[in-house]
């Protein structure tokens, strides 16, 4: 029996081995009915959006059964809503809705927020190498690297970066002049908000997704996004989202075998994907092509500041 044991855990140990590498995985490829299906089926589904400005006050844009709109919420109860009635099941709502009103009494502080993978990395005074495109290509001859996309990837197709949809939906006016906006004026910004899911789910993909797509597929390494949109997926090639499985379930050993990752048009680590990496990796480099500064790029990184566009494409003839 002993013997038996023995030889399952060996046959277990040598699994685990041979396991793929989630980050060193060539992306699914998708077919054009594949595609037209994706989009179809995200179109129709619920889509939204929140933010969090004050202890106390949370704003939600959404799109849902046909319908635009989005709801105030203070400490989670729906405190002003245009084309949306948050509390459809009173009785069965009434003793949460009772406990979230005695709660709106109690003073304490801001809880910390609740990161999918850790808190985010952030520098004061990011202060990163400066490349060009040849020392770009130095770098990754021979290395393992994946890209890493925000919303800047997909701004020269006019999908809304986030400072952009903030300003469309007055999210950067602060509370008191949203709302003054909200009362006076909510169908501009329920429209808004309908143009930019629409944006995401049909704007077409840049040369820059297709450049991602082409080296992405020849090194068999894996593409990562924080973005909505679907223009990654149609170049034919499937992304892998901060929050999903490829992420979540990746290993210390997944991470460390990567010698870069690529950011592209991303200008914060909102989800905490670059902090793991750095936890697990320590050794691990960030290259970012940015027309900014993003702020997760320590001293010993890289930054190529110039036109990703044209940097990705001239990247892609390489391969």
């Amino acid at each position: 029996m002993q013997n038996k044991l023995t030889i399952l855990l060996l046959l277990l140990n040598v699994q685990m081995g041979l396991q793929a590498n989630l980050f060193l995985t060539k992306p699914h490829v998708l077919l054009s009915d594949k595609i037209e299906q994706l989009t179809n089926r995200q179109a129709n589904k619920n889509f939204n959006f929140s933010w969090r400005l004050s202890p106390l006050h949370t704003i939600t844009y959404f799109t849902a059964n046909q319908k635009t709109g989005f709801v105030l919420w203070v400490k989670g109860i729906p405190i002003y809503s245009y084309n949306f009635i948050s509390i459809y099941n009173i009785k069965k709502s009434s003793a949460i809705l009772k406990q979230k009103i005695q709660n709106l009494f109690k003073t304490e502080s801001m809880p910390e927020k609740n990161y999918f993978l850790t808190k985010p990395l952030k520098y004061t005074n990011p202060n990163p190498i400066k490349i060009d495109f040849d020392h770009l290509n130095s770098l990754l001859q021979n290395k393992k690297f994946i890209f890493y996309t925000g919303a800047g990837l997909s701004a020269a197709s006019n999908v809304p970066t986030m400072n952009a949809l903030e300003k469309s939906l007055k999210i950067n006016l602060g509370l008191k002049n949203w709302l003054k906006a909200a009362i006076s004026n909510p169908q501009e910004l329920a429209q808004n908000f309908a143009q930019f899911h629409k944006d995401c789910m049909f704007a077409q993909p840049t040369p820059a997704h297709y450049a991602i797509s082409k080296i992405s597929q020849f090194n068999h390494t894996a593409i990562i996004t924080e973005n909505v949109d679907l223009l990654q997926h149609k170049t034919g090639c499937a992304p892998e989202h901060t929050q999903g499985d490829q992420v979540y379930l990746a290993t210390a050993q997944d991470y460390q075998a990567l010698d870069y990752i690529i950011c592209v048009g991303l200008s914060h680590d909102d989800c905490g994907f670059i902090a793991n990496y750095k936890q697990h990796n320590p050794f691990g480099k960030i290259i970012a092509l940015d027309l900014g500064l993003p702020n997760y790029l320590g001293d010993t990184d890289y930054l190529l500041q110039a036109d990703l566009q044209e940097v990705l494409a001239n990247l892609a003839t390489l391969y």
